[in-house]
């Protein structure tokens, strides 16, 4: 008898909307809100389609939390550390 190997799936690294919402456990509208306020970066083309990259996502949440300096776009996490700060007096 021969043991099979067993393969995780691989995670897609290349998002469309619908699944980025999926995968930060939103609807695509607020993924839509979240990159109109400045709050994560605008997918990009590839072949044709728009696409977010997971990997930079993932950075930017990094970011955002505290857990790496992942060199993250800056501008990006200056306006999500300013509208923290903005919410923080409210």
């Amino acid at each position: 008898m021969t043991a099979r190997r067993r393969t995780l799936p691989m995670p897609p690294r290349l998002l469309s909307k619908e699944q980025l919402g999926e995968y930060l456990q939103c609807s695509p509208g607020t993924v839509d809100q979240l990159v109109a306020d400045g709050l994560l970066p605008p997918p990009r083309k590839w072949r044709g389609l728009s696409r977010f990259d997971r990997v930079v996502v993932d950075a930017v949440l990094d970011k955002v939390y505290g857990i790496a300096d992942t060199g993250a776009d800056e501008s990006i996490t200056e306006a999500i550390d300013g509208r923290t700060r903005a919410r923080a007096l409210r």
